[in-house]
């Protein structure tokens, strides 16, 4: 209810937006809507993936990459799990991907999560 009540106060001040505020907002508007299509929410839609893919895990390692700058963290934290052997390794391994493209049709944001799958391990591969 605070957010309610603080969203009409915010509503209800007079006035325009600055040129500079616009802008500001504009800019806004053209980074998330570049920034959309890359950015997985982690809804899991996309699973179960077929080759046991865990498609939401590896697209957060490679949002510490690309959103937050941590790149060191996201290829340590990717190595980790790739250097495992066996059913982890498989999971977390962007590359055991066959683009058989089941994850694609499921995915409420069109994420082209095939292309971002190779994308992740060419960025974050030990």
């Amino acid at each position: 209810m605070n957010e309610v009540e603080e969203n009409a106060r915010a509503a209800s001040v007079g006035g325009v937006l600055t040129q500079e505020e616009l802008e500001r907002v504009d800019a806004m508007l053209k980074e998330n809507k570049r920034l959309a299509e890359l950015y997985c929410t982690g809804c899991k839609y996309c699973m179960p993936c077929p080759q046991e893919i865990n498609i939401p895990n590896l697209f957060s390692l490679m949002n510490f990459h690309r959103v937050y700058g941590l790149t060191d963290h996201a290829k340590g934290q990717y190595k980790s799990v790739v250097d495992h052997t066996g059913w982890d390794k498989k999971q977390n391994d962007a590359s055991h991907c066959v683009e058989c493209g089941q994850c694609e049709s499921k995915c409420p944001q069109h994420i082209k999560i095939m292309d971002q799958l190779k994308e992740t391990h060419a960025a974050l591969k030990p």
